[in-house]
């Protein structure tokens, strides 16, 4: 069972040892906002990722890399993140866990930016 208490505790820790904008409570929003939905749309809670990860996330939170093409460079608001984790629950992956790594790897958030917010 995911405690979110434990992970908050771990979630401190590692924000402590990055450079973020994001004010810690922003930070914890997103995860939370994140492992409620994972849990409503798989039906289980998330399965637990290590400080490491959870520190590489959140230093990749405020930003996205820019596309080809692309009109300008934008860093992604904490607000900005409903509208996208709701959108990436309804992106048909192939073969895809729909874990918070997935979400936070290549450009899955930057798609899911343009298509949502663009």
């Amino acid at each position: 069972m995911f405690d979110f208490n434990i992970f908050t505790r771990v979630c401190t820790q590692a924000y402590k040892e990055v450079d973020t904008p994001y004010t810690l409570q922003e930070v914890l929003d997103v995860f939370e906002y994140f492992f409620d939905a994972y849990r409503e749309a798989i039906g289980e809670d998330h399965p637990p990722i290590c400080k490491a990860q959870i520190a590489r996330i959140i230093q990749a939170m405020p930003y996205y890399d820019k596309p080809p093409n692309a009109p300008s460079y934008s860093d992604i608001e904490p607000d900005s993140y409903p509208v996208l984790i709701d959108a990436y629950f309804r992106t048909p992956f192939r073969s895809c866990d729909y874990r918070i790594n997935h979400f936070f790897s290549g450009d899955v958030r930057t798609m899911r930016m343009f298509e949502e917010l663009y």
